[in-house]
């Protein structure tokens, strides 16, 4: 029997068998292989920077320490998760209880037992500490209780297996010390998490089940663990220009005539600066996104990256944004084979990758889900080099959600571009800002893209990312605009002033009091405007009061009009077609040549009713624009789609105008657009308005979003013409109150501030679906969004497969998945289904975190405790809509 023979029945995968040795194995050979990849080789540059190690060295101890993480597997505890095996341990002499212990956990014997190795080689207390807790963390679960001792002889096998890693690895216990412990454990963390589900992938490591020396499978591993990578993408890489001139990185002709925004980025970049994180503040239309890119680009260069994650508002944008990144990156590729992915809730939409078969097997079946979830497409894209999706997803990464800590882990080889980072609450910001701080940690560049970010609301973005010892506060922003404000690798905060813009823009502005919340009204102003032609948007805040404005247009129009109905509670289809069908009309494509094949004529009478869906970030262009008063940097947004492109001849006139709805003078109340918008907000922006007929672009961009988000004072609120110093007072206490309230429900959820002496654990307990989330934890990245994702199923169709026991093909999900909407959880929250009616109920495990509404004849009826009927309709024209009467039937 060779020496190391009775090591191999020690195990670590159950169905098939797998030794823990080889496991051990197969997971230091796949942190190897990941480590010389384009896509993480910077994690290991990051470790050798750290901690002055040669980068040889480095991936030596740390694929040394990410074989160890199941150490603890070793135990008379785990193995007696299989009786089979356990038996055959027990003819070899080896000990076990006569009950296991049920509350052990083998990462806690793993994270103590390699403390304790580490303690004997003469590691600092706070360097073991940071590995000891990375290893605790690779089940992403709590693992209290007092960790009861085995009879000696599991210790000698541990240090047996030990030795037999350290000979593999060629590794020579050198103590290290870290110079940041939360950028190392982070990062040890994530390494070794990505490291474990890919050895444990069965489609991915076909090494299992081989009889020959530990040699032998180590290279045996190490080839599998190389075409695993390659699998899964980490080994492709774009070529960038070597050359940092714009045109270089934007190739195509289309850049020989830079915007100022775009000229003043190429110069910072041949400045002697270094920039770190820069806020890019320009105007809607000004080629900020372009700036971005090419911003990253040169980021990429200089810190030797691999990758960008574009972060957008909503599911909308980041569609549209990916199908450009996506031609931006086969710009630089002859055989485009590095593609972006997209990452959100709806990304199966539009981004086609297929998956392969996962089967993940932990043996004692802890993780398996999360695995398999994992190399799902849309989450994998989260750790693929390229990847464009939803803020959410990146703020996810610091709330305490399960392996959240992997998607920064994912982000710390990239540049993160922000999009539209003005368009976030008090809730979100407060995720921001701690995302921040992370990667400030883990020297991950940032870009801020605005046309509308106020500068209080900058300074603490700034605060948040700068490393320098300066006295927080002590920068003053400029009041300049267009700006670019960076912040350098030492901390050092410096400012570039954009000279001028390219494009400048007189918006007429009419305000229509007594307007708002009467649709007839609305509908009734929309035909009067377009009564000669043009395009015309009508934005609201509310899904309703857009559904009700539609109704009234359609009953209005003689069918001359092409009208239209874009909101989120569409079903997933319906509302990509609605999508694909705006931007179609909408957008760049009637400037083409008619001969062009993606030609499409523009509509001569055409009236889209919208929400905030179309407010940021898409390429539409209007003739005019009816909206809901809002937030005035949100006005100035929606004022971005007006004559957004250059036409001639439009049918409403050369000057865009911009028609705002407002309450009745004497009473100032915004209705349901309070439920939205902070009453106080709006009352500033009432008086702000109030003067101007003409708001001119970009000059008066500044002014606006400062004069309105400007500190409270008594001086302002007895100026004021639209309310009376005791409502605009009582509106502000009441904003203040909500805001503090807001951050500290935003900070329950969030994980432990980066401390450069300690990697500190957080218990991460809470679930989350492909969405982000699970139903009891709405409240994640979005303060209100307390809503309920179901798919909506009519008379009966798919009862079959949902009631079957198999999953049914991808084919027939994504049919399934068409049918989703997302619904406020209070239209069903309280009642109980009427005759005939089913409850709603949550879907079979292919479907998770969806729950599933069966409607009869297009809808759902229930009633309360109290009598009242609800009745919710779905309607392919209208979305879905709620009704509620509170006659006894």
């Amino acid at each position: 029997m060779a020496e190391y023979e009775d090591l191999l029945k020690i195990w670590a995968k159950s169905d098939p068998f797998h030794p823990l040795l080889y496991h051990m194995i197969d997971a230091g050979n796949v942190a190897l292989s990941l480590l010389q990849t384009p896509a993480f080789k910077v994690v290991g540059d990051k470790f050798s920077k750290a901690t002055g190690c040669p980068r040889e060295a480095c991936d030596v101890w740390l694929a040394y320490l990410v074989a160890m993480h199941d150490i603890g597997k070793c135990d008379p505890n785990f193995q007696l998760l299989n009786d089979g095996y356990a038996a055959i341990l027990r003819e070899q002499g080896m000990p076990f209880p006569s009950e296991p212990d049920k509350k052990f956990r083998h990462e806690r014997s793993s994270s103590e037992w390699v403390r304790g190795l580490l303690e004997e080689a003469e590691w600092t207390r706070r360097s073991r500490n940071t590995i000891s807790n990375s290893i605790l963390l690779h089940h992403s679960r709590s693992s209290d209780g007092e960790l009861l001792s085995s009879p000696e002889i599991w210790d000698t096998i541990k240090r047996r297996l030990e030795e037999e890693i350290k000979r593999v690895f060629d590794y020579d216990n050198e103590p290290v010390d870290f110079s940041d412990n939360s950028e190392a454990g982070l990062l040890l963390s994530g390494l070794i998490v990505l490291s474990d589900w890919i050895a444990s992938n069965e489609e991915l490591m076909s090494c299992k089940g081989l009889e020959c020396s530990v040699q032998d499978y180590a290279l045996i591993s190490r080839n599998c663990s190389e075409r695993a990578i390659t699998r899964l993408g980490f080994n492709v890489s774009v070529s960038w220009p070597e050359n940092s001139s714009f045109s270089d990185v934007w190739p195509g002709g289309g850049f020989k005539e830079l915007r100022p925004v775009q000229r003043a980025c190429v110069d910072i970049f041949q400045s002697e600066i270094k920039p770190r994180l820069l806020i890019i503040e320009a105007p809607m239309g000004e080629g900020k996104t372009e700036a971005g890119i090419y911003s990253a680009v040169q980021l990429l260069k200089e810190y030797d990256l691999s990758g960008m994650y574009v972060a957008l508002p909503t599911a909308a944008t980041s569609n549209q944004m990916f199908q450009r990144f996506n031609a931006f990156l086969d710009m630089h590729q002859s055989d485009k084979t590095v593609k972006a992915r997209l990452v959100h809730g709806m990304s199966w939409l539009v981004d086609d990758a297929s998956s392969f078969a996962v089967k993940a097997e932990n043996g004692d079946g802890s993780d398996s889900y999360e695995m398999i979830e994992w190399f799902k497409p849309s989450k994998r894209a989260l750790i693929a080099p390229y990847s464009v999706g939803t803020i959410d997803q990146s703020l996810m990464s610091v709330l305490k959600v399960k392996f959240g800590f992997l998607r920064l882990f994912g982000l710390a080889n990239k540049v993160l571009i922000i999009d539209e980072v003005h368009a976030y609450d008090a809730y979100m910001s407060t995720i921001l800002k701690l995302l921040l701080q992370w990667c400030s940690c883990l020297q991950i560049p940032v870009i801020m893209l605005s046309a509308t970010l106020p500068s209080e609301k900058k300074l603490e973005l700034l605060e948040m990312y700068r490393t320098s010892s300066d006295e927080p506060g002590r920068f003053k922003p400029s009041m300049d605009y267009p700006l670019i404000t960076i912040v350098n690798a030492d901390g050092g905060i410096y400012e570039k002033l954009v000279p001028g813009s390219s494009k400048r823009v007189n918006i007429r502005v009419t305000k229509h009091e007594g307007y708002l919340g009467d649709y007839d009204l609305i509908a009734s102003l929309a035909m009067e405007r377009s009564v000669n032609g043009g395009c015309i948007c009508i934005i609201m805040n509310t899904v309703k009061g857009a559904q009700s404005v539609y109704e009234r247009i359609k009953n209005l129009s003689t069918g001359e009009h092409q009208v239209m109905l874009f909101h989120a509670r569409f079903t997933a289809g319906r509302r990509d077609e609605i999508e694909k069908n705006a931007l179609r009309l909408f957008d760049k494509r009637s400037l083409l040549e008619e001969f062009d094949p993606d030609y499409q004529a523009r509509p001569k009478r055409a009236i889209l009713v919208a929400t905030q869906v179309v407010e940021q970030s898409l390429d539409l262009d209007f003739d005019e624009m009816i909206t809901e008063i809002a937030p005035i940097d949100l006005l100035l947004q929606r004022a971005g789609r007006l004559h957004r492109h250059d036409r001639k001849n439009r049918p409403t006139g050369p000057v865009p105008q911009l028609h705002v709805l407002l309450p009745d003078g004497e009473k100032a109340s915004f209705g349901s657009s309070e439920k939205v918008y902070e009453r106080y907000v709006l009352l500033r922006t009432m008086d702000t308005l109030l003067e101007r007929d003409l708001i001119e672009i970009p000059s008066d961009i500044k002014t606006l979003v400062e004069t309105v988000y400007r500190p409270y004072t008594e001086e302002i609120s007895s100026a004021s013409k639209t309310s009376s110093s005791d409502d605009l007072a009582a509106a502000y206490s009441d904003m203040r109150k909500r805001l503090h309230e807001s951050e500290g429900l935003a900070s329950k959820y969030l994980i432990a501030d980066p401390n450069p002496k300690e990697f500190t654990i957080n218990t991460y307990s809470l679930e989350e679906d492909e969405a982000g989330t699970k139903s009891y934890f709405k409240a994640s990245t979005r303060l209100g969004d307390d809503s309920l994702r179901v798919v909506v199923l009519n008379d009966g169709e798919y009862s079959g497969i949902l009631a079957s026991k198999s999953v049914p093909p991808v084919s027939v999900i994504r049919e399934i998945m068409l049918k989703m909407v997302n619904i406020p959880r209070w239209w069903v929250n309280g009642y109980t289904p009427e005759q005939g009616y089913e409850p709603i109920q949550e879907g079979p495990a292919w479907l998770k975190g969806i729950s599933i509404l069966k409607t009869i004849s297009g809808s759902w009826k229930g009633t309360d405790d109290s009598g009242n009927h609800a009745i919710i309709i779905n309607d392919d024209e209208l979305g879905l809509r709620f009704e509620k009467s509170s006659e006894k039937r």
